[in-house]
């Protein structure tokens, strides 16, 4: 099944994916230690002469590459609600979204093409079709969020660094 078919509402898919994989890159870097710079994607434009499928496409940028787009096909669906999340999270209005959410001051396409309602129904349909819930979690207390936050550290080795943020957060010191 193709969710790409699906698409309507007046929403502009191939904006959707763009915004997609501006999300992508953005959030991987909370999966394994690297810079967002570290990452590039695929775009689809009106001027490029050779047709691409629809797909949202995340890779290495430096030679060799580090491992970063290993690691997010290994997590794709943590990677995939995590970009969801952000999303859904960002209150902006914009039609076109915002810097906390899907434009991207690297964009070689200047960020010309991008829906944040497309992207956000195209995350929402990824995340339904593997098996991840929709709705939105309910709050929780301040410390789940503290001991979430831990374990997160913990995994990536920043425990220390974690621990005096969210030390500073809650005017521990």
């Amino acid at each position: 099944m193709s969710i790409f078919i699906q698409c309507t509402l007046n929403l502009h898919c191939v904006a959707g994916i763009h915004g997609a994989n501006h999300l992508l890159c953005k959030v991987l870097p909370l999966f394994v230690i690297c810079h967002h710079g570290s990452l590039g994607t695929e775009h689809t434009g009106a001027h490029f002469k050779r047709a691409q499928p629809p797909r949202l496409l995340v890779y290495d940028n430096s030679p060799g590459g580090i491992g970063a787009a290993d690691v997010g096909y290994k997590h794709m669906h943590s990677v995939l609600q995590a970009a969801r999340k952000l999303v859904h999270g960002c209150g902006c209005l914009t039609a076109s979204g915002c810097l906390k959410c899907i434009l991207d001051p690297t964009c070689s396409e200047l960020n010309a093409i991008l829906d944040k309602a497309a992207t956000i129904w195209l995350l929402d349909k990824l995340t339904e079709n593997i098996g991840l819930p929709v709705e939105h979690e309910p709050a929780s207390s301040p410390a789940k969020k503290r001991a979430r936050a831990m374990t997160k550290a913990k995994s990536l080795g920043r425990a220390r660094v974690e621990q005096i943020q969210i030390a500073k957060h809650h005017n521990v010191f």
